[in-house]
């Protein structure tokens, strides 16, 4: 990932499969003298106080820590030492839980932290891991350029923001595309015709086939493409909601509430938790003109399509 040398990762929180996992995929990433680990944060601030000399980004598990203490000591640290960036890492049912109970004045400020997601050993996580550390090392390393930019009083706490001129994305046509989640099991069958209808109406779409799965490419170009897409089409079918991959796309857009719409193309003995409640489009039964008619009507009130 670039020169990483020069960027320092710290994972705080209790010893568990969640945590491991993380520095293992940050150890991957950056080399495994550039990952630090911490259980205690007492251990941490002792860490920080020899002095911060390169870029540096905590992952700071919610879980691990009281309320109380989990703001205390995340306050401290940007108060002593505001170039470090903070991204915070918890599951979805760790955030239901965890968030009424924070300090009022610190609910609204931690939604401006960078925040990932902790997913269970049957779904693919490197490729959000890869795509959130790139975006904390770019930020990092401009707060070490010059003066870091808050958004909220140094004695609060403080949090990072890049100035808009910083975040200006050279792929923001990607904004506005519809990222297709599927098993290549159904590529040939429903998947391929299935997009060239959708290009045929002209709407932007993200697809991964060109891509080898696993690879360095492909993890970075999925990490920026669930970042950057606008809607989530998930083509549901026994392979697809099976694949580690897919399960990683869906509960990326279901945990940070962006748009998806469930294509069933096969019968599934059953439905995720978290597409249960969703309106599905049904590909397996109904006349697929009028299934497809549906799909562009909703389509056509949240994607703009590309000028002929």
């Amino acid at each position: 990932m670039g020169n990483s040398d020069d960027f320092m990762a710290i994972v705080l929180g209790m010893e568990s499969m969640h945590n491991l996992r993380l520095s293992e995929i940050l150890r991957k990433a950056l080399g495994k003298n550039n990952v630090l680990r911490f259980l205690e944060s007492q251990h941490l601030l002792e860490c920080l106080a020899e002095g911060i000399s390169r870029p540096a980004g905590i992952f700071f598990d919610l879980s691990s820590f009281s309320p109380e203490h989990s703001t205390e000591t995340i306050g401290y640290i940007r108060n002593q030492y505001p170039t470090v960036v903070f991204c915070i890492y918890m599951s979805n049912e760790e955030e239901n839980d965890i968030w009424p109970r924070l300090p009022a004045n610190w609910q609204n400020r931690l939604d401006h932290y960078y925040r990932l997601f902790k997913e269970s050993e049957d779904t693919e996580l490197e490729p959000i891991v890869r795509r959130t550390l790139f975006a904390i090392i770019r930020e990092a390393k401009y707060n070490m350029t010059g003066t870091p930019i808050r958004i909220t009083d140094p004695n609060d706490g403080g949090v990072v923001s890049l100035p808009p001129h910083a975040t200006k994305n050279p792929e923001q046509k990607m904004k506005d595309s519809i990222f297709i989640s599927y098993s290549r099991q159904d590529w040939e069958s429903f998947v391929s015709p299935f997009t060239n209808r959708l290009h045929d109406l002209r709407f932007p779409v993200w697809i991964d086939q060109h891509l080898l799965i696993g690879g360095d490419d492909w993890m970075d170009a999925i990490g920026e493409a669930l970042d950057m897409c606008k809607m989530l089409l998930l083509i549901m079918s026994p392979d697809a909601l099976e694949s580690k991959y897919v399960k990683m796309e869906y509960r990326y857009f279901f945990n940070h509430d962006k748009f998806m719409i469930p294509i069933l193309y096969k019968a599934v003995k059953r439905i995720p938790p978290e597409l249960a409640t969703m309106q599905y489009i049904d590909f397996s039964t109904r006349n697929d003109s009028k299934a497809f008619s549906e799909l562009a009507n909703i389509i056509k009130t949240r994607i703009p399509s590309r000028p002929g």
